[in-house]
């Protein structure tokens, strides 16, 4: 994971409460970031279409393939930024709640 906050030295309150904004962010904006990925999706589904086009040249498939690589890219980031805003936090509540 990226850039994590070091939870090790929070309070088992600021762990909840860390925990419980995550949850709100994820509920308040869930609707919005499956859209977003939404989008991505249908451009992928564009980007291939044009790609299997049978006047598409050798130069524009290569091209087809190098956006599908950044799309791609862009959807592994945000998916991983979305996941992190509530695993750290979830993570840290869960061993902070377990016996030493």
């Amino acid at each position: 994971m990226s850039d994590l906050p070091d939870f090790s030295s929070w309070t088992r309150k600021e762990l909840a409460r860390a925990e419980s904004a995550a949850i709100d962010f994820l509920k308040e904006n869930i609707d919005g970031i499956a859209e977003t990925f939404d989008k991505r999706a249908s451009l992928i589904r564009r980007v291939i279409a044009m790609m299997r086009s049978a006047d598409a040249t050798f130069e524009e498939r290569m091209m087809y393939l190098s956006l599908l690589q950044e799309i791609a890219a862009s959807v592994s980031e945000s998916a991983r930024d979305f996941f992190e805003i509530g695993c750290g936090p979830r993570v840290a509540h869960i061993v902070s709640e377990e016996p030493v």
